[in-house]
């Protein structure tokens, strides 16, 4: 694909916003109190076939790649970052001083 060409940048944009929608629908009937690590990683592991978070590059998909995915655990100072595809590879922690 070109990324330059104005098709590109269409197709880019509208991979974006099903991603955005994705990410909506999974949100939206899950009250706050249930997030959890489990539930972060099961979300960017998600495999909708519109719209899918964890983006595997020539699998149905010619539009981005998942490269890497972290988890930022604010209250505990640390970060939860999958070098990889979140579907199947191990998050590491990183912890910040």
């Amino acid at each position: 694909m070109d990324i330059d060409s104005s098709e590109s940048i269409k197709e880019i944009t509208i991979n974006a916003k099903e991603r955005y929608r994705t990410l909506n629908n999974l949100f939206r009937d899950i009250p706050k109190q249930r997030y959890s690590l489990d539930l972060m990683k099961t979300i960017l592991s998600n495999h909708n076939p519109k719209g899918a978070i964890c983006r595997h590059y020539g699998i149905g998909n010619e539009i981005g790649n998942t490269t890497f995915s972290y988890i930022m655990v604010s209250q505990q100072r640390k970060f939860l970052v999958a070098d990889g595809y979140p579907c199947c590879t191990k998050f590491k922690e990183i912890f910040l001083k």
